[in-house]
């Protein structure tokens, strides 16, 4: 995947969760597990670290924000937002057929 895939996923992602209503936190200092039954908290961490992980291919640190990719994707499976079917085509190249949300 090229950084500037992994940009445009990011962005897209980003776009997808402020579009349904999820806003950017970092954690929820209220309770100690947020993702125990809470899908919102768990969308609205992820929105959050979309806008990290796009900050930190602009700081040279790609790795970090494939992982935090992986992990996101992984948010969006639990919480029945994409089928891992619909995040092998966001991460497939456009030139290969690959489609953003």
């Amino acid at each position: 995947m090229t950084t500037e895939h992994l940009k445009n996923i990011l962005t897209s992602y980003n776009r997808y969760l402020v579009n349904n209503g999820f806003t950017s936190i970092q954690k929820a200092d209220d309770i100690e597990y947020p993702a125990l039954g809470n899908s919102h908290l768990v969308l609205c961490h992820c929105l959050w670290m979309c806008e990290q992980s796009l900050q930190f291919i602009e700081e040279g640190d790609r790795d970090k924000a494939m992982r935090w990719l992986c992990f996101i994707q992984g948010c969006f499976w639990m919480t029945y937002q994409f089928t891992i079917e619909q995040m092998r085509e966001h991460s497939r190249p456009p030139e290969r057929g690959g489609r953003l949300p």
